[in-house]
């Protein structure tokens, strides 16, 4: 290849996957985070958000999606446990939402986004609500290459074993628990989540 040619980001990928390997991971505060994350503690712990911003927290990754650069009022994703999560946003009183979902499968009704919509103190035309429902929808996030992974090189995620969105069906998980497992599940589930009260639907 001569010196001008330039890879697209795909083969760029193909080409150095013998190379790739999974971050290391350094514990902060006893919990493990990637090592870019680890190595850069000290500016996300110092962070100090905008009182209007919102943090959306979901399952502990990895570390905090930061936009300094942009004016308030600002959408901050985070994968950090409660205890990580930098001090500023209660300082501030920074609004959190936190999505969760039943271990065994999960909802995304309308009622959902109303509940967010109450909360946030906002109030929305029936048509977006509807247009918002839609596009956050499993059907629609699963054709959306911004949401099912599709863009991402086999090396870094081969959906020919296993597609990033599956089914989206709630009560799915009853065709792949045989009742002792299920029954397993939940006392490890009740042990490891004792003292969180945050229900969960299984059916409906």
């Amino acid at each position: 290849m001569s010196a001008t040619d330039q890879l697209s980001y795909f083969d760029s990928i193909q080409e150095a996957k013998d190379s790739m390997y999974r971050f290391p991971l350094i514990p902060v505060r006893g919990v493990p985070l990637m090592n870019y994350i680890a190595n850069n503690w000290d500016s996300i712990w110092a962070f100090e958000p905008h009182p209007s911003d919102l943090l959306i927290a979901t399952y502990p990754k990895a570390g905090l999606d930061l936009l300094k650069d942009m004016p308030p009022p600002r959408v901050i994703k985070t994968h950090l446990p409660f205890q990580l999560v930098p001090q500023g946003f209660w300082k501030n009183k920074c609004k959190a939402i936190y999505v969760a979902r039943n271990a065994k499968d999960n909802l995304n009704p309308q009622r959902e986004v109303e509940r967010i919509m109450r909360y946030l103190e906002v109030s929305l035309a029936d048509d977006v609500i509807s247009h918002i429902v839609e596009l956050t929808s499993f059907k629609a996030m699963k054709e959306n290459p911004m949401a099912n992974y599709t863009t991402i090189p086999p090396p870094v995620f081969d959906q020919t074993i296993s597609s990033f969105m599956r089914k989206g069906m709630v009560g799915d998980w009853n065709n792949h628990f045989t009742p002792e497992q299920s029954r397993a599940f939940d006392e490890d589930y009740e042990r490891q989540m004792k003292g969180c009260n945050i229900p969960f639907r299984t059916t409906i």
